[in-house]
């Protein structure tokens, strides 16, 4: 029974995550053209607190664009989703907290993670998705 419900759960965790990933990409993608662009790009950051520079931007992508297009697809937004993620740095987390916190008592109530996710992901979660948070 525990491994039926682990299994599940890392089910549903991935198609949580999954779903996370698109509703980025698509707030990304502003022209819904399947491709995210340099400006694009500089756009979300500069929304979300502009913590990286253009010639970070650059780098970001150059090092996804595994088709040397010039821009993101979905695929190299994946492997750009992971790499971000384990190389996320405590400042820019940090930025991104501060962002959502909006009584700045260094604490995310349901409420601003909502809130948050909403702004910068351009999801709005659902209360399981609060709920496991």
């Amino acid at each position: 029974y525990q491994a039926e419900y682990g299994k599940q759960w890392y089910q549903r965790r991935v198609r949580d995550e999954h779903s996370l990933i698109k509703a980025a990409f698509s707030k990304f993608d502003e022209d819904n053209n399947g491709l995210i662009t340099y400006d694009e790009l500089e756009k979300v950051f500069s929304e979300i607190g502009g913590f990286a520079s253009k010639d970070d931007l650059r780098k970001i992508i150059e090092s996804v664009d595994e088709d040397n297009d010039g821009c993101i697809d979905f695929k190299e937004f994946l492997a750009l989703s992971m790499k971000l993620q384990s190389s996320a740095t405590e400042k820019s987390l940090q930025k991104l907290f501060s962002g959502m916190d909006a009584d700045g008592d260094r604490f995310l109530t349901r409420e601003e993670l909502s809130e948050g996710m909403t702004k910068f992901l351009g999801h709005i979660p659902s209360d399981e998705q609060l709920d496991s948070a």
